[in-house]
């Protein structure tokens, strides 16, 4: 490889589209990383315990693995009375993830609601030089920057809809708990397939949160 890299599989026409995965590093600075994370829980935790209607210790140091330890621990305690994805709904509520505007691309970052970083592979997104987007982050910053490009929320994901532009028109997200498949031409469609979550999903109600040791670790 070289450097700094010039991205021929992005750059050079009818070169196979790549598939891009992202993580912390596209959003860093923007949501709390799992050592602030894990600090902000324990300064907030009388407020953290009362909706997880628990006792239980806070994380004892910032340190990432401190925090997927607990989040282990707390799920463990929750599902002695709630299902599973009652205690991973009632989780991400403690954590802030639902609640916290930062995950939703609405406080930290310019008006527009993302960064040249992500505006960028919107952009490459758009023209096809992306063949689909793999996000292992809860935060919605990606999509707000597909949207900023033209890139509008498929209104029908399992659907074919014609597009009479010469760049793709729409975007689709996919996180694991989702009932359909999503089936609509790529050519016209980028899909963002999340498997760890999505802020916006939570708050719908659909419980996908990977924030576990057991589950981060394999």
């Amino acid at each position: 490889m070289h450097i700094p890299h010039t991205f021929p599989s992005l750059l050079t026409p009818h070169v196979p589209a790549p598939v891009l995965l992202i993580g912390a590093g596209m959003s860093f600075g923007l949501v709390p990383i799992a050592t602030k994370w894990a600090q902000e829980i324990v300064d907030r935790y009388t407020e953290v315990t009362k909706i997880l209607g628990i006792t239980i210790t806070p994380p004892k140091t910032s340190a990432p693995k401190e925090l997927y330890d607990w989040a282990d621990e707390v799920l463990k305690e929750l599902t002695k009375t709630l299902s599973e994805d009652e205690a991973k709904l009632r989780l991400a509520d403690a954590m802030g993830v639902v609640s916290d505007p930062r995950f939703h691309a609405k406080v930290g970052i310019p008006l527009r609601g993302n960064t040249p970083r992500h505006r960028i592979t919107a952009r490459f997104a758009r023209e096809k030089r992306l063949e689909v987007i793999w996000s292992l982050n809860f935060d919605c910053i990606m999509e707000t920057a597909l949207e900023s490009v033209g890139l509008l929320p498929h209104p029908k994901p399992d659907a074919e809809l014609n597009n009479p532009l010469p760049w793709r028109r729409w975007y689709c997200t996919w996180s694991p708990s989702d009932t359909h498949i999503p089936t609509a031409k790529r050519e016209y469609t980028l899909y963002v397939i999340k498997p760890h979550g999505c802020v916006n999903k939570l708050a719908n109600g659909q419980a996908v949160f990977v924030v576990t040791e057991s589950v981060v670790s394999g």
